[in-house]
């Protein structure tokens, strides 16, 4: 006859030391991870817009690029089912000669009471003030420029992400904040191919 109660204790034990070295495993990988964080990009107030990238450990500014390309070990560290919206549409006065999406046009809340708070017809106004719910750390950044599109490659393969789906338009056009961005599709593709990153297209209307 089967004891109950003793099979429950054994359960129970097994689960506790399951949770055990799962934690442990979690804790050695936090840790590994750790290492890879030396470099933090900001934005240099003397020159808005363009980027900097600081040294965690002195905040002095360095001059290297983000994170060397890791193709030969990404496998161990991004997931293919793990997908990331990516928009290519962002630009600058110092790179594009204007600003693109940081300026755009307030959106209206949808609750009407709350949209009277706000100016109706109205662009943001960057640097400080962008069309972005978050600011984000690289500061106002061009989309065409190759040092920001490697700085993202680098922390979309951190976050364990392995696809990104790139809002793209067919070429000649854009959304009406925009401008044409398929040409810079290689690019992109080369980039994301240096850290084992595949790009799937989310078409866009044109």
């Amino acid at each position: 006859m089967v004891n109950v109660g003793r099979v429950k204790r054994v359960i129970l034990l097994a689960v506790v030391l399951l949770g055990g070295i799962l934690l442990l495993f979690s804790n050695l990988m936090t840790d590994s991870n750790s290492t890879h964080l030396q470099n933090i990009p900001t934005v240099d107030t003397a020159n808005e817009g363009t980027t900097k990238h600081v040294d965690k450990q002195s905040a002095t500014p360095i001059n290297e690029e983000p994170t060397e390309p890791i193709k030969e070990t990404a496998g161990d560290s991004v997931s293919y089912n793990t997908h990331i919206f990516y928009y290519a549409w962002y630009g600058i006065p110092q790179v594009d000669g204007q600003y693109y999406h940081w300026n755009h046009v307030y959106l209206p809340h949808w609750d009407s009471k709350v949209a009277q708070r706000y100016p109706s017809n109205t662009r943001h106004t960057p640097p400080e003030d962008i069309g972005a719910n978050f600011y984000p750390s690289l500061g106002c950044y061009s989309s065409s420029d190759p040092l920001v599109i490697k700085q993202h490659m680098s922390d979309i393969r951190s976050s364990g992400a392995g696809v990104v789906a790139l809002s793209w338009y067919p070429p000649g056009h854009a959304d009406e904040e925009g401008r044409p961005s398929d040409s810079l599709v290689p690019l992109l593709l080369d980039t994301a191919d240096g850290y084992s990153i595949k790009i799937t297209f989310h078409i866009e209307p044109p």
